[in-house]
């Protein structure tokens, strides 16, 4: 075989499970062969646990398609994402610490309640982003915010990456955007100093510029 990763089928979890509560429809791995990135200080997995399945006696389209809006518009999924990132980075115990479970559990919660119907309760979430994401690492890339250089791996690698890619360190900045589109209000919200925003409409060609200097995109089907 291949370019093929085998799992094991003994033991009391699939290992696919044990590494990110994956089913193997269609999850992608990274494979490192070399001998300088080493576990020193292996951890045990987290248990993936979804809620039960919700039973509605009456099922009706006008329900999907608000439970899939109210989805949408609460947008938990980054959220939990985003704020796991940030407390991971800024607590001594990183992914280990208290917070960062409890949201790697509401995670896989989250991503699971398409399936199951659970509504999930952003409370914590909310309250931990209030408490912690007063600024982002500069790797998140969370230019609409405020921002500190962080000292983990992540940020020594993103700022490599933007020296090696992006040779003009004005050039960069000038290109920092972020978009706001809720599905409800189409709006535009951008921090770019040179952007030009005329009844909603925005410079598409700058945009091109940016993502293409950002991603070394060369060609349109790229």
């Amino acid at each position: 075989m291949c370019d093929c990763i085998v799992f094991p089928t003994t033991g009391f979890r699939p290992h696919s499970d044990e590494i990110s509560g994956s089913d193997l429809d269609g999850d992608q791995y990274w494979v490192y062969w070399g001998n300088e990135l080493k576990i020193q200080n292996p951890v045990d997995p987290l248990s993936h646990l979804s809620a039960e399945k919700s039973v509605v006696p009456n099922l009706t389209n006008e329900m999907v398609i608000n439970y899939f809006l109210d989805a949408i518009e609460l947008n938990c999924y980054s959220l939990i994402a985003d704020v796991h990132t940030v407390i991971a980075d800024q607590m001594e115990e990183g992914t280990r610490s208290r917070e960062c479970v409890e949201l790697a559990k509401l995670f896989y919660r989250a991503i699971d309640s398409s399936k199951t119907g659970e509504v999930i309760t952003m409370e914590l979430v909310l309250r931990l982003r209030d408490k912690f994401c007063i600024k982002y690492p500069k790797f998140m890339m969370k230019f609409d915010r405020p921002n500190y250089e962080s000292t983990s791996i992540l940020e020594k690698l993103y700022l490599n990456a933007k020296s090696i890619v992006i040779k003009k360190k004005d050039n960069y900045e000038n290109y920092q955007t972020t978009f706001i589109l809720p599905y409800r209000d189409a709006l535009i919200n951008t921090e770019a100093s040179n952007m030009e925003l005329e009844h909603g409409l925005f410079s598409f060609q700058k945009i091109r510029l940016f993502l293409s200097n950002l991603f070394r995109i060369t060609t349109p089907s790229e």
